[in-house]
């Protein structure tokens, strides 16, 4: 019999990456794409939440991948005021 570390998270001591995590983080990224032109045209922000239990490994790969502003992952302090501040520069329009 052979095992295989299988979980979407990707936080099993011991393995570079487990079973599942290239799947979830695929279906994930085209999830995002999908409205990702319209708000981009029509510069509009939308708030992707990843499933996870306590590890962000999904989260940052997403945010990554999927050219997020900003992402919040769990385990890293993270002030509010700050990501507000990092959404409002990258979507403030340059005076010309």
């Amino acid at each position: 019999m052979v095992g295989g570390a299988s979980t979407i998270d990707n936080d099993l001591y011991g393995s570079e990456i487990t079973i599942g995590v290239d799947t979830a983080l695929n279906v994930a990224l085209e999830a995002i794409d999908r409205p990702k032109v319209t708000a981009s045209s029509l510069q509009r922000a939308f708030l992707v939440e990843e499933m996870s239990r306590d590890c962000g490994y999904q989260a940052m790969m997403a945010g990554i991948t999927g050219g997020a502003e900003a992402t919040v992952i769990p385990g890293a302090e993270t002030d509010p005021d700050e990501v507000a501040a990092e959404l409002q520069a990258a979507y403030s329009i340059p005076p010309r």
